[in-house]
């Protein structure tokens, strides 16, 4: 491998699918936004590389932010190919390599990931960021599958999961996660050898909060409401069916606001259970309209910062949780109380602490504030550069 166990590390290549130049908020999987605030970051500490999928009308290669972005790869099965080739061209100390199952394409893109670390282990050191790790519990759930709309036989899946995850980690010389749950999980299900397995915190950036009266009469929240917001992507597992139940009395009193804001996964209305679902979702608020109930779906959203100025908390009800949440870094490193569900929490007990936390606007303990992607940055890969 290049460089030494224990050296500076001084040049970095980041290995992942990248937002076009000026798009802060790209659709589609939430690595590619994560990626960019961690590459800008770390600008400020290394030479970064960035070396990302190929953009229509997009330069190959470009500086933005501080980065050298590379336009080397399409989602097909050449990917590990292509990126290979141009980490031999610029020669890092660490190649940092982001991972999600189906961020490079399909079945077959996820299935081949660990070539794209083989071949980058004779250029440097091999870094991998795991960005969702399932249990072994939660593959062998039906209901969990369900919710994530994954179809085929649970136990092959479950062996696929567990050989692509143990290559990883034979593979790479760590491996990353953003939760101290979600390193149990590696070492507990996955066998992944303890000093292989980094927890670094999932960073924010700083949003420029507008003032909270007038972001609120933008919205139209009526005053002495407390406005909820739930966003991100609307998908099964994060329990907006327990949110709605939760917060129906306070909604039909005119006590609460609920605005929720996000619209459909990208890739989840092919599937026609999923489809369904969000017809039940989008009838159920309807009918709370009807009531009289201030509850509004707002779509996907680009810029957040009009809804986490005006709210009062921000409630993430996940049923099952497998990876970190950026919706929860972003509102809790800008000062909003966030309600993050705890793993295995059931709905009876989430319901009750989901009015709990409203009713104190936040008072009543949520989740942790997360670090700014500049504390993130700093000392990010001193576990390479210490030898214990």
């Amino acid at each position: 491998m290049g460089g030494a166990a224990g050296s500076r590390v001084r040049r970095v290549a980041i290995v992942s699918p990248y937002p076009a130049p000026g798009e802060r908020s790209p659709r589609g999987s939430g690595v590619l936004s994560y990626t960019r605030g961690l590459a800008e970051a770390l600008a400020h500490h290394y030479e970064v590389f960035v070396v990302a999928d190929a953009l229509p009308g997009v330069p190959r290669e470009y500086v933005e932010g501080g980065v050298t972005v590379v336009r080397a790869f399409r989602p097909d099965p050449l990917y590990p190919l292509r990126a290979a080739e141009e980490l031999r061209r610029i020669g890092p100390d660490v190649v940092h390599v982001q991972h999600s199952y189906f961020l490079y394409g399909g079945l077959l893109e996820g299935a081949i990931f660990p070539a794209l670390l083989a071949a980058s282990r004779p250029i440097a050191r091999v870094v991998v960021t795991m960005h969702d790790l399932p249990s072994l519990r939660q593959l062998g759930s039906p209901e969990f599958l369900r919710m994530n709309g994954i179809r085929g036989p649970g136990p092959v899946l479950r062996a696929g999961v567990v050989a692509l995850n143990r290559a990883i980690a034979s593979l790479a010389d760590a491996v990353i996660v953003h939760e101290e749950f979600l390193r149990e999980v590696a070492v507990r299900d996955y066998r992944m050898p303890p000093g292989k397995v980094v927890v670094r915190p999932h960073g924010a950036a700083r949003i420029a909060l507008e003032d909270r009266a007038r972001a609120r009469g933008e919205l139209g929240v009526g005053d002495g409401r407390t406005l909820v917001l739930f966003y991100g992507y609307l998908s099964r597992y994060k329990g907006l069916d327990v949110l709605l139940r939760a917060l129906e009395g306070g909604l039909l009193e005119g006590r609460y606001s609920l605005i929720i804001a996000g619209g459909p996964h990208p890739r989840a209305p092919g599937d026609p259970g999923y489809r369904a679902w969000l017809s039940g979702l989008l009838g159920r608020v309807r009918e709370l309209r009807a009531r009289g109930a201030d509850v509004r779906i707002t779509g996907f959203v680009r810029d957040p910062a009009p809804y986490l100025s005006a709210a009062d908390v921000v409630v993430l009800p996940y049923l099952e949780r497998f990876s970190a949440s950026g919706p929860a870094a972003a509102a809790s490193a800008n000062g909003v109380p966030v309600l993050l569900a705890e793993p295995g929490v059931d709905g009876g007990e989430l319901e009750r602490r989901i009015v709990e936390f409203v009713e104190s606007r936040g008072a009543a303990g949520g989740r942790a504030p997360a670090p700014l992607w500049e504390e993130v940055a700093e000392g990010y890969y001193s576990f390479l550069e210490s030898p214990g």
